[in-house]
């Protein structure tokens, strides 16, 4: 779960939280009680799933051809 928190977060930041140290059990409850501090957007297919924009992830989990060079961001898949 501490790849969906976002590390850039305005809002974690303002919590003082660094999420690199955060224990999992942490990071979970962080999200439950603060969802702005996740990672959007989330796309899954029911088995898998990506988190941030990434569109050849996200053409890759939907079995689409990919984007043309340039397109992604290189987000992280969770």
């Amino acid at each position: 779960m501490r790849e969906l928190v976002n590390a850039r977060s305005r809002a974690l930041r303002a919590m003082g939280k660094d999420a690199a140290l955060l224990e999992e059990r942490e990071a979970v409850s962080l999200i439950q009680e603060n969802p702005r501090v996740m990672v959007r957007p989330v796309l899954t297919d029911g088995v898998s799933a990506v988190a941030g924009f990434d569109a050849a992830a996200y053409a890759a989990l939907l079995g689409r051809p990919g984007p043309r060079s340039g397109e992604s961001s290189g987000r992280r898949r969770a």
